[in-house]
């Protein structure tokens, strides 16, 4: 979400206060590489860093997503050294004595209960008994906290009414995916929204990363059964009038499924993106040419598993029969050569 600059700077501009935002160009802000969170803590939280421009400097934006349900009241004592982590990569790279870029720490919060811990040092310093902040220097570290469990869905969605819909389609997710007990209800509650992502020229990427958060969240599900409901949802809300012909899901289902086996295993991914390729293959090949979409689905696949061969294939998978296609399409996750789908014994 943030890689994309008018979202990043609507994500910033309905989050953050803004008396922190006044004087920045946040159509500007950059999404900087690298991770500043503690190794062993990486499978629960995850950190955004954004460059925005100022009228003198640049102010940095440290995003930190919070996954896991509890509440870490540690949570400014990490922050600090995080923060200070930020500094020392920027002082390597700037000779700038007596300088260091303004910060804006803001956690993001989606746990299945209300965020309890302090947020601020000054607050971890309190002593028991008189609650009081200590008398110390050291208590200026405060952060920005959105508690998405403390908002409603109406509250999300009127907050981020101005902005481009992923960014409500977002904080839904991480708001109610993970703890949700009926997935369909939630995700036919937001088809307003992932319709109106549709209409806009980028909404295929970005409806491509939010079913990737799906199936990552959900993974415990029966592949073909979390493939039928997402290709339900996806049905509903992209009629005619949304989605043109040819049907940009097939290419770009069967792209994130190769992505994804290559990051997550080949078979998992491209069954997922296939399911759904060909379902929709079938569907348009009665309006433009079943055999032609066919082709092109095995060859992409063909491409994908086998690609210094694939090209010198294609005219025998123009040739093929029906069910020498469907035997592609069965079989190409255990092939170990082109000819053992094409040709077998």
């Amino acid at each position: 979400m943030f890689s994309h600059r008018e979202v990043a700077a609507a994500a910033l501009r309905t989050l953050l206060p803004a008396d922190l935002t006044t004087g920045l160009r946040l159509e500007d802000a950059q999404l900087l590489e690298g991770t500043f969170v503690d190794e062993q803590l990486q499978d629960r939280q995850t950190d955004v860093l954004l460059e925005v421009p100022g009228e003198s400097a640049s102010v940095w934006v440290y995003v930190l997503l919070e996954h896991q349900s509890s509440v870490d009241r540690d949570m400014p004592w990490r922050l600090h050294r995080y923060i200070t982590r930020i500094w020392s990569r920027w002082k390597a790279d700037n000779d700038a004595v007596g300088r260091l870029p303004e910060v804006i720490p803001m956690v993001l919060y989606h746990g299945a209960r209300r965020w309890t811990g302090p947020e601020s040092l000054a607050a971890m310093m309190r002593s028991e008994d008189e609650r009081q902040p200590m008398a110390s220097p050291l208590v200026g570290l405060r952060y920005v906290l959105i508690d998405l469990h403390a908002m409603s869905e109406d509250e999300v969605v009127s907050q981020t009414a101005t902005a481009p819909p992923s960014l409500a389609l977002t904080l839904l997710h991480l708001k109610a995916l993970a703890y949700t007990r009926d997935l369909i209800a939630d995700l036919r509650r937001w088809a307003p929204l992932f319709a109106a992502l549709m209409h806009r020229a980028d909404g295929l990427a970005h409806a491509n990363a939010f079913f990737s958060y799906t199936l990552i969240l959900h993974n415990d599900w029966p592949p073909e059964q979390l493939a039928q409901t997402l290709q339900a949802v996806v049905s509903e809300v992209t009629e005619e009038d949304v989605m043109p012909h040819p049907n940009p899901h097939v290419e770009a289902l069967l792209e994130r499924g190769r992505e994804q086996g290559r990051e997550e295993g080949l078979e998992r991914g491209l069954e997922r993106g296939l399911e759904r390729g060909r379902e929709q293959g079938r569907e348009e090949g009665r309006e433009v040419g079943a055999n032609a979409a066919r082709v092109e689905a095995v060859m992409k696949l063909l491409r994908a598993k086998f690609p210094n061969e694939a090209e010198a294939a294609r005219p025998k998978v123009e040739a093929a029969t029906p069910d020498q296609i469907e035997r592609v399409f069965e079989q190409i996750f255990t092939a170990t050569t082109i000819d053992e789908l094409l040709n077998p014994t």
